[in-house]
């Protein structure tokens, strides 16, 4: 085997492995727009380094037919590459988006290994085969219950609702509050112009747009908005816009009232 098609045939069995896991990767633990959400860059970005370009890369410069410790050179080589791969799979399969937890006036895009598992209820730990499961996470009703955890979180550094499954329930037992705190899509469109084409083809789906509304789901990194039918109240898709941008007239009446 010359050393051209050595280069050339661990090229593509390389690439032939890096394509499943992207395959599954952006089908099923990250279906589009989760992976922006989440923004889990730095292992895909290690993964695809070594696999699919030094790994290749090293074979072009170390092969040569009849070299001694060749085989040695090549088993580094795929060892280097295994571990990246093993590595680069692991971390992306743990901070995969889990649950979409609904809190206040947005949704909190989590992966499993943030919220504390001993009080996950078993009815929600069963996640759809792709994206998150959806949650409500709410503070007690009962007065007692909702000041001490109020004062849990405030003072003995328990963390916010949305990380404590003990406070979520199933979404559709509190979909009402999506719907109640959902803003309708024409000012997200206000705020966002070039999202109007976008705003547009779901809109399309539906009856009116008044049949819609919109919440900020956001994770570590690029929030989106988050369309809801406020018949079903249902999830019904996922919008390239910022949810927090106000309209500019909006913005200009609140920077004429702070500064008249």
């Amino acid at each position: 085997m010359t050393r051209i098609k050595a280069f050339t045939t661990h090229f593509l069995i390389s690439l032939l492995i890096v394509s499943l896991v992207l395959t599954v990767l952006l089908v099923f633990w990250y279906p589009s727009p989760f992976f922006k959400i989440v923004g889990t860059t730095d292992a895909l970005r290690i993964l695809i380094a070594v696999d699919l370009v030094l790994g290749p890369l090293l074979t072009l410069v170390l092969f040569k037919p009849g070299k001694k410790g060749l085989m040695f050179d090549m088993a580094c080589i795929a060892v280097m590459q295994l571990s990246a791969l093993t590595y680069g799979v692991s971390v992306l399969y743990e901070e995969r988006p889990y649950f979409a937890v609904f809190a206040q006036d947005r949704f909190e895009v989590l992966a499993y290994k943030d919220v504390v598992h001993e009080q996950l209820h078993p009815e929600l730990a069963d996640k759809p085969w792709r994206g998150p499961l959806y949650v409500i996470a709410s503070m007690p009703d009962d007065k007692e219950a909702w000041q001490r955890a109020f004062e849990d979180i405030l003072f003995n550094g328990q963390p916010d609702i949305q990380y404590q499954p003990r406070f979520w329930t199933d979404y559709a037992d509190g979909s009402e509050q999506v719907v109640e705190q959902s803003k309708p899509l024409s000012y997200l469109v206000a705020a966002n112009p070039q999202a109007e084409k976008e705003v547009a083809e779901v809109i399309s789906r539906f009856a009116s747009q008044e049949a819609l509304g919109f919440v900020p789901v956001v994770g570590k990194k690029q929030p989106y908005a988050l369309v809801v039918d406020k018949s079903s109240r249902k999830p019904v898709a996922v919008i390239n816009a910022n949810p927090f941008k106000k309209p500019a007239q909006l913005a200009r009446s609140a920077t004429q009232t702070v500064n008249p």
